[in-house]
């Protein structure tokens, strides 16, 4: 799977499985995320895609800029899709 920086993506291993997270980059096979709790967006954990389970949703890349703003619409977008 491709991703693409700013796209909303849950883990499905590790021991952040089941947490929600931003891709900020892609470096071969491996996607740079943080989701500004766990995951700062100084120092993005780098996780192998296959790992990762994407979601139709992207942040904007203002989102992206600090960890209280992603954070923030993490939040917000979790919250919409656990309702739906």
């Amino acid at each position: 799977m491709d991703y693409h920086k700013g796209q909303v993506v849950l883990s499905k291993a590790g021991r952040d499985q089941g947490l929600y997270f931003a891709v900020l980059g892609i470096e071969g096979d491996m996607a740079l995320i943080a989701n500004g709790k766990e995951r700062r967006v100084a120092k993005p954990k780098a996780k192998k895609q296959k790992h990762l389970a994407a979601t139709n949703k992207t942040l904007s890349e203002e989102a992206l800029a600090t960890d209280k703003l992603l954070k923030k619409a993490i939040a917000e977008l979790t919250a919409t899709l656990s309702t739906t």
